[in-house]
């Protein structure tokens, strides 16, 4: 009988760990460090910029009109900053976890994924662009979208293709397979479910619960990675050629960077207009969020 995709890949995948979990646990706790100092470097950025040490209310921002449009367009930029660095930190380091199974060091790894710095920039902006419109305006196609380009990293790293080339090789792969890989997300989610529910029940014991919450969090993100490398080979074995089908779906993740791209500048507008309102007109400003206090206390109040 042969065996559903996931059964192979999470049998493969546990194999690989097993050999290479020192690496990869090195480089993911890398990893939480750069992301930590990333966060704070941001966070660090927006007070400074904005002057603000502690979240201005709303009598305050209804007092300055201005300081609630400056605050708004600084929230904006640096929300944009915060969650586009995070994907490039995440694809990054998934490279270079994967790169882990099959190189002999930390530095190997992390010297294979650095060769390719840029192209994983590229492409982990191009992959949120088409993944967070599709899960801000229609959770569905979000879902079948992150199923879809699931191996898209994958494809880029293993393989001589251009970023275009790896986005619409991601949708050929795995055709009539998303069934298949969403059940082996649903798996992972379990595991993650049960290691925060251990990790909840174990952390009310102070240090030695903590430690073990972290220890279950980290085999788990590196699992997750050589889960997703274990995919994409099994995934390569049963590969047929269809340009048609590739230049498809090619045209639907355009039409969700295009979406994405409108976004972005339907809020630049907006957060523009507001900008331009309050300088001409800051009562009116002053007036909307007079009432949109009131509103809020009365619904607090009802509560």
């Amino acid at each position: 009988m042969e065996k559903k995709l996931y059964e192979s890949v999470l049998k493969n995948a546990l194999q690989t760990f097993k050999g290479t979990y020192k690496t990869g646990i090195s480089l993911f706790l890398t990893q939480v460090g750069v992301l930590i100092l990333f966060m704070f470097t941001v966070l660090g950025g927006f007070i400074l910029m904005s002057g603000l040490v502690t979240m201005p209310t709303l009598a305050t921002f209804t007092a300055t009109p201005l300081l609630f449009t400056d605050f708004i367009s600084l929230v904006f930029v640096m929300g944009i900053i915060l969650l586009t660095g995070m994907a490039f930190i995440s694809a990054f380091f998934n490279a270079a976890l994967s790169y882990a199974a099959n190189c002999d060091s930390y530095k190997d790894s992390f010297k294979k994924a650095l060769s390719k710095f840029w192209g994983i920039l590229a492409l982990s902006l191009l992959v949120f662009a088409i993944i967070f419109p599709a899960f801000l305006l229609f959770i569905i196609p979000g879902i079948f979208l992150s199923l879809a380009i699931s191996p898209v990293l994958m494809i880029y790293l293993y393989e001589d293709v251009s970023i275009k080339k790896a986005v619409s090789k991601a949708f050929l792969l795995t055709k009539n397979k998303r069934l298949d890989i969403f059940i082996l997300f649903l798996f992972l989610l379990g595991i993650s479910f049960a290691s925060s529910f251990i990790g909840g029940v174990l952390g009310t014991i102070p240090l030695i619960g903590f430690l073990i919450k972290v220890s279950l969090d980290i085999i788990f993100s590196y699992f997750s990675v050589i889960v997703y490398r274990e995919l994409y080979w099994n995934l390569k074995e049963s590969e047929v050629a269809d340009e048609a089908y590739e230049g498809k779906y090619l045209n639907i993740s355009k039409f969700f960077v295009a979406l994405s791209v409108f976004l972005f500048l339907a809020s630049s507008a907006l957060v523009s207009f507001l900008t331009i309102q309050a300088m001409n007109n800051p009562a009116a400003v002053s007036q909307f969020l007079s009432t949109v206090s009131v509103k809020i206390s009365e619904t607090s109040l009802e509560k």
